[in-house]
């Protein structure tokens, strides 16, 4: 054998080890479409086995919906034309969609004619699924931009109007209320509860898309002086309940100051709300930490609500007592738990029936395991 003979053979077993061991799907069929050459990276990518996908159409690997992609191909080939980088979805043996971007190149003899085809495929699932997932999260944020958008025209178009019809509300009953009878002066009466009621609304989905807004100002924030404030403020509201307030000082935290004080004065009023019925009625704020992890929590003896509706909780809208009972626009716990999300925390309720409730969150992205298990206390 001479040196040229030995230094293709070499050339040849060097190739055929590269082919062999390469990750990518390579493979060769016949004109016709018939598997005749199979590597590892196409048992890898496609789940046959060599012995398998051999003597096998290479339409075992088309998906239903691009069985007009084969013949199309082919013709190509027998042209000699290369096919570069063309991107498709090919069905593996356990029947799961996998996306290739494939090369494919005509095999010709010693006479120059083309007797068949090599595949490279390389397996782009993982691209794609990224790709689609960047798409997707493009048009959620468009989405939000155009919700948020509408949130705030509503809240401002609707601000002024209800403004009068309080406004208007008030006037008849204090200039005409001795001209009604008991009936009128309800349908007023309620009507005015109405606006209230809508008012209130309105305000919470402001809170809400300011919750929402994509910038956040980090600083250290004073809770406890924070939770101070609104326990004042609705003492304030109503000077004759009494409250059993228990406020752990210096409790401090880094986030946005604004969102912050949103979220804890949603808490305690919430929990102010449902204690309104309690005969000795106790309010805490405090803080336990969990593995190192600051656990913040509001706690009250207030009308609880069973675990099994845990789930509810934080849907807007979704209320747990009838309007009857306890008043409320059901957006509360909402605004709560969309800051604590956008702080990477975690928001989680306890609760039992006529015993009280209590809702613990954190602020830091590093808690350490799973969210603790949500039961009652």
């Amino acid at each position: 054998m001479d040196t040229t003979s030995k230094t293709s053979g070499n050339q040849t077993r060097i190739l055929a080890s590269i082919v062999a061991s390469s990750e990518d799907a390579i493979y060769a069929k016949t004109l016709d479409g018939i598997i005749t050459q199979w590597n590892k990276g196409a048992e890898k990518i496609y789940g046959y086995t060599a012995k398998e996908a051999i003597g096998q159409s290479v339409s075992i690997l088309t998906p239903p919906d691009r069985n007009d992609e084969l013949p199309g191909i082919l013709a190509r080939i027998r042209k000699g034309e290369h096919v570069e980088h063309y991107e498709t979805g090919r069905v593996r043996k356990d029947a799961s969609l996998v996306y290739v971007s494939i090369s494919i190149s005509p095999i010709l003899d010693a006479k120059g004619v083309v007797t068949g085809a090599s595949t490279i495929a390389r397996d782009i699932t993982g691209h794609r699924r990224l790709e689609e997932a960047l798409r997707k999260n493009i048009q959620l944020e468009s989405a939000n931009k155009i919700l948020d958008s509408f949130g705030r025209a509503i809240a401002h178009e609707l601000r002024n109007p209800l403004t009068v019809l309080k406004g208007n509300v008030f006037l008849l009953l204090k200039n005409y209320g001795d001209k009604l009878d008991s009936q009128g002066k309800n349908i007023l009466e309620m009507t005015g509860h109405a606006v209230d009621r809508i008012s209130g609304i309105v305000a919470d989905l402001q809170d809400l898309c300011n919750a929402s807004c994509p910038e956040i100002h980090c600083e250290s924030v004073d809770l406890s002086s924070f939770a101070h404030a609104e326990a004042a403020r609705l003492q304030a509201s109503s000077p004759k309940r009494r409250v059993d307030w228990r406020i752990a000082d210096g409790l401090v935290a880094k986030g946005d100051a604004g969102l912050l004080r949103m979220a804890l004065s949603n808490l305690l009023r919430n929990a102010w709300k449902f204690t309104a019925k309690t005969e000795k009625p106790i309010i805490e704020f405090g803080m336990s930490p969990r593995d190192g992890v600051p656990v913040y929590f509001v706690m009250d003896n207030g009308a609880g609500f069973d675990m099994a509706d845990a789930h509810k909780l934080f849907q807007p809208f979704s209320r747990l007592h009838g309007s009857n009972e306890f008043v409320g626009t059901g957006i509360g716990l909402t605004i709560v738990e969309n800051v604590i999300r956008r702080h990477n925390g975690r928001v989680w309720a306890e609760g039992k029936v006529q015993e009280g409730a209590t809702f613990r969150f954190t602020l830091a992205a590093e808690w350490p395991g799973p969210m603790p298990e949500v039961r009652a206390t």
